[in-house]
């Protein structure tokens, strides 16, 4: 991730899914563009109006995400926060058919950004990663344009640490002695 934030001078952020949040695991801001420092590592924000979010819900069976979507009450955090569970569930299978969800101004106004999967070996969603960004500085379509292939290229290196992590800790349960020879 901090190759990625030093590629393309932006904010980037992994999370996970709890429930109907996405909670940061890590979020690493670029030097030159700050944009929200409120959020932090353990923060926990809705998952229906954010890009990370969107991608973690997109990646459950269509009956999870409609129970998630009813545990939280969809509150319009700005003019253009989607509250509408159809409008939601039309978004979620939008973006688990073309694998980013772009989220503009809905969490927070000025503030934009861009979300990827990221794998297990399994192919199962286990984090998002995204890059955020002041709509002031730059258009949704631009987000898009400049930075998915690089995003997609960070969460595909981070997709295949996972898996070889995996895999050494499948070796060692399965084989604990073959580390003492």
């Amino acid at each position: 991730m901090t190759k990625l934030v030093n590629e393309v001078k932006e904010n980037c952020s992994a999370a996970t899914l709890d429930g109907p949040y996405a909670v940061y695991v890590v979020r690493i801001r670029s030097d030159e563009r700050i944009v929200d420092v409120s959020r932090t590592v353990g923060s926990r924000i809705p998952a229906y109006c954010t890009s990370l979010g969107r991608v973690l819900l997109a990646a459950e069976p269509t009956s999870v995400q409609e129970k998630l979507l009813n545990e939280l009450p969809k509150v319009a955090l700005t003019p253009l926060t989607v509250t509408d569970n159809q409008a939601l569930m039309e978004i979620l299978a939008e973006v688990k058919l073309q694998g980013w969800a772009l989220v503009e101004e809905e969490l927070e106004v000025g503030l934009c950004s861009l979300a990827v999967p990221v794998h297990d070996r399994r192919g199962q969603v286990v984090a998002a990663l995204n890059i955020s960004v002041q709509a002031s500085r730059v258009s949704s379509e631009e987000l898009r344009d400049r930075y998915l292939n690089s995003l997609r290229g960070a969460a595909t290196v981070i997709s295949r640490a996972f898996a070889a992590r995996e895999i050494g800790v499948e070796q060692a349960v399965v084989s604990p002695a073959a580390t003492l020879e």
